[in-house]
């Protein structure tokens, strides 16, 4: 009765004698499946099944056995094994417990059992030898709930046409279904469910890897999964549970690096103050707006942004990530901002006067292999007239150290008196060449009553005025000079 649909007969009777009626059915196996193939009824003289019951007479037999071959003939049915039921005044019954078993050792439990109750006379019916043993089914395990999976799948382009994956953060998960002893799922790729399913773990499995897939270069490319938990309750039987809802996992390039635009404003460059040690930040001007472009990838959600701040040179050594000199910290920007503004200390740049940024593109299969291209911003001197300028003095032998790298250098000049003076200043030796010029503190060039010539210029200081002489050098190295004064403009004499 166990395996009514695995034994070598391919049909199969089931007889049932109640005390009005005989009914009877017939079943086949198809691939291991019942089919039904007739049924039949007919009636029958109830004093004959209980006579029958109790031993009968042999005319009573008779007439059973006429009945049946009636059914058979009317139904048409051709097997030849049958299962039969008798009515409850027949048999005794009862309901018995047994342990998850294989299918032999249920078979001589049931036996043992059955011999058990009829000797105990147990169950209800009159006694006998023989007993019905009815086992309830176990029940099928829940549908699985909760099935979620990762919100991505970071993927690397492979060319042309495929991606794989580089990261493990490609999970589906789910809550614990009732009943279940194992779990089963079924991937989607692109849309086609997978022919089979495969098997993830037992009952206590709550997730599964996902196996590495080649994806098409389609942004819309997903993988979808749906679960199902299985119950084993002994033998070769086994209970599936309804199928999960379906979830989707969508695939994410690995980003690529931007380019980076020059910075607004970059041709004033970045003011600064020198104070010996270095610039040090002069606040209104050290906001600077960086831009870039995504370089054709879509799956960016953010934007890491590293500085480096006079070439590495100077910087404290925690703040330097290797011997290029950029720093190890990096500023983010959310996916869709394209331009971000920074404010930069200027503290202890003072060699190469810059400062670089550079940026690459992350999600959260990691960042761009590589940096964007550097753009540099220029640290420029404030005007004279905001700093401390060193002075020069009337007659006295004074040298500029030039360098064609670095910005202009200052002399600053106050006439204390009460009359106007006027002041030549004149190379007398070295190396480096400079074009000369007087400016007032805002470093705006002065032109009126001033002269130039070669390595000289002539010009005039009004009483209680401050200008300065602006070295630019066209050539690096040293340039002493000497300035003179005199009381008149032009001044002819001496020249």
């Amino acid at each position: 009765m166990f395996n009514l649909f695995k034994s070598k007969a391919s049909s199969f009777l089931g007889i049932d004698v109640g005390t009005k009626s005989m009914k009877l059915v017939e079943l086949e196996s198809v691939s291991g499946r019942p089919r039904l193939v007739t049924y039949g009824m007919v009636e029958i003289e109830s004093s004959i099944a209980r006579e029958n019951d109790s031993g009968g007479n042999q005319e009573d037999n008779e007439k059973m056995a006429s009945s049946l071959r009636a059914l058979l003939e009317k139904s048409g049915a051709r097997a030849l094994d049958a299962v039969a039921a008798l009515p409850n005044f027949s048999v005794f019954s009862s309901v018995i417990s047994l342990p998850r078993l294989g299918e032999k050792q249920l078979a001589e439990a049931i036996q043992w059992e059955a011999k058990t109750q009829a000797r105990n006379g147990q169950g209800s019916g009159p006694e006998s030898n023989e007993v019905t043993v009815t086992i309830n089914s176990p029940a099928a395990p829940a549908k699985v709930t909760g099935l979620s999976a990762s919100t991505s799948i970071p993927v690397e382009p492979i060319p042309p046409s495929n991606y794989t994956f580089t990261s493990d953060e490609t999970t589906f998960s789910w809550d614990a279904a009732q009943n279940a002893d194992e779990y089963w799922i079924q991937y989607k790729q692109d849309g086609v469910w997978d022919a089979s399913w495969t098997y993830v773990g037992d009952s206590n499995t709550r997730s599964v890897m996902v196996r590495p897939f080649q994806m098409s270069r389609d942004p819309t490319s997903s993988i979808g999964a749906r679960v199902r938990a299985r119950r084993l309750p002994g033998g070769n039987v086994t209970l599936d549970g309804s199928v999960s809802d379906e979830v989707l996992m969508f695939i994410v390039q690995r980003p690529r690096a931007a380019t980076m635009t020059d910075p607004a404003n970059n041709s004033t460059a970045l003011r600064a103050v020198f104070d010996g040690q270095g610039f040090v930040q002069n606040i209104p001007d050290t906001e600077i707006l960086y831009k870039w472009i995504p370089e054709g990838s879509r799956y960016e959600n953010q934007y890491r942004i590293n500085f480096r701040r006079d070439g590495g040179v100077g910087q404290d050594s925690n703040r330097i990530d290797d011997a290029t000199g950029w720093e190890n910290g990096a500023g983010f920007t959310p996916f869709g901002q394209l331009e971000a503004t920074y404010r930069h200390s200027t503290y202890l740049v003072s060699a190469n006067n810059k400062i670089e940024a550079r940026i690459k593109a992350c999600n959260r299969s990691g960042c761009s292999d590589n940096w964007s291209n550097v753009i540099a911003v220029n640290i420029v001197l404030p005007p004279p007239g905001s700093r401390t300028i060193n002075t020069i003095s009337v007659g006295v032998a004074t040298t500029e150290a030039l360098d064609t790298t670095q910005d202009p250098q200052y002399r600053q000049l106050t006439n204390s008196s009460a009359t106007t003076k006027y002041y030549r200043l004149k190379k007398t030796s070295g190396t480096g060449g400079s074009t000369l010029s007087i400016v007032d503190g805002t470093d705006t060039q002065i032109t009126s009553n001033v002269v130039t010539q070669s390595n000289a210029i002539i010009f005039s200081v009004d009483a209680g005025q401050t200008r300065y002489i602006k070295f630019t050098p066209t050539s690096s190295g040293s340039y002493n000079h000497i300035l003179y004064q005199y009381s008149s403009f032009p001044p002819y004499e001496g020249l």
